[in-house]
């Protein structure tokens, strides 16, 4: 059996209510080949502290779960343990992408092919590659593409020319859709709320803020920020010296293709500013 391009890991309550897992587990049974459902309060990844799938933190997180009976789908276990073993043990040979999404939140699938695009293009060594980078559907900007024109007779080809490779890139999607709960133009007790579109200039939202290692870059190598900062630190000129400056270096050149607002889908997510919504806290009813 071929394994999944990734792993789709949903944290919940340890003690969450069964009624609901069940309910859970039955909407996510199409999806079961790829999806776990993991008892657990710890998360890694796409945070200011170091820690996540490379690292082995996130992979440790889940071998206990399974120890303690806490993986509450898919139902196979033994298919699901070693599914999660093999991508365990293949943290360090292969590229690697963690992508945050919070239970309130959704990410236009098409984004997901921006992020492999990308990363087949700037995160794999070229010399043991053959991937074509001229996709225009998933190319994000025309000034940085590594590309040139060889014309033989009525043909044109596209080849690629990489000099570079990417140490390291943030993703963020650059305009979302939010849904409010409430506005002023409806009955309170009959309200479906408002639907807004939003471009960020230079803060990247949570739902879909990806984080992608080479081969042989460490979890530690790459600088950590809120979600908030991470795009104006590393890609709008905060120009650090020194270390910090180093530490900004992914290896692309020039420096603002390290973190990158996605263009393409027009829209990549969804925020639901529900009351469980991290923007809602201290929020009184």
């Amino acid at each position: 059996m071929v394994d999944p391009l990734f792993l789709w890991i949903i944290k919940v309550d340890p003690n969450l209510d069964p009624a609901l897992l069940e309910e859970l587990n039955a909407v996510l049974e199409p999806v079961k080949r790829y999806t776990l459902v993991v008892g657990s309060n710890t998360n890694y990844g796409i945070g200011i502290k170091p820690g996540g799938w490379r690292d082995g933190q996130s992979g440790n997180n889940l071998m206990e779960a399974f120890q303690m009976d806490r993986v509450f789908f898919p139902r196979d276990r033994q298919y699901a343990f070693d599914m999660v073993s093999r991508a365990y043990a293949a943290r360090l040979d292969r590229v690697v992408l963690e992508t945050r999404l919070d239970a309130d939140d959704a990410i236009n699938i098409s984004y997901f092919s921006v992020l492999y695009y990308t990363a087949l293009k700037d995160l794999v060594n070229y010399r043991i590659s053959d991937f074509l980078s001229n996709d225009d559907e998933f190319e994000q900007t025309t000034d940085d593409r590594a590309t040139r024109k060889q014309r033989n007779g009525k043909q044109e080809s596209m080849l690629r020319i990489k000099e570079v490779q990417a140490k390291w890139i943030y993703w963020c999607p650059h305009r979302h859709i939010q849904w409010n709960p409430s506005t002023s133009f409806y009955d309170p007790n009959n309200d479906p709320g408002m639907l807004s579109v939003f471009e960020s200039p230079n803060v990247c939202v949570t739902p879909g803020l990806t984080l992608g290692l080479a081969v042989g870059t460490n979890e530690t190598d790459v600088p950590r920020y809120e979600h908030t900062h991470v795009y104006w630190e590393i890609s709008r000129g905060n120009f650090k010296t020194g270390e910090l400056e180093q530490q900004h270096d992914c290896g692309l050149i020039p420096t603002t293709r390290c973190a990158v607002f996605v263009e393409k889908p027009f829209v990549s997510a969804f925020r639901s500013r529900a009351m469980t919504s991290a923007g809602e806290l201290r929020c009184t009813i």
